[in-house]
């Protein structure tokens, strides 16, 4: 989530805010939704902080269960490693596993992931 703020009440609103308005244009029938987070540029200077990404975890969960189909991490460079050893037991089990790393983005890591069987019905 990119910082719109420093204050981390008003990064929540702007969160909601976000999922609010995708929920809104989610085409008729669609429930939820992918992700793609990209980390290109991300450093540790630039990071979200371990509060605000618990945070985030708790809204996600706790107010929009079962919204999230897949979420794809593009690019984390290899010291967001130790953030997502910290991050990742917030997230519960089921959501753990729609949770996909990808270093490279190409057709075939995503078909692989079976994103596009998935959702095929969704695409032209």
């Amino acid at each position: 989530m990119m910082q719109n703020t420093a204050s981390i009440d008003n990064q929540m609103r702007h969160l909601v805010y976000l999922i609010e308005n995708a929920i809104l244009n989610l085409p008729e029938g669609q429930e939820q939704m992918a992700w793609l987070i990209d980390f290109t540029g991300w450093s540790l200077s630039t990071s979200v902080p371990i509060k605000s990404a618990r945070e985030t975890i708790n809204i996600l969960q706790n107010h929009y269960p079962e919204r999230l189909a897949i979420a794809f991490l593009y690019n984390p460079p290899r010291i967001f490693e130790a953030f997502w050893k910290v991050v990742k037991y917030f997230l519960d089990a089921k959501t753990f596993q729609k949770v996909k790393v990808l270093h490279t983005l190409c057709s075939a890591d995503v078909l692989e992931l079976g994103f596009f069987n998935s959702f095929r019905s969704n695409f032209p």
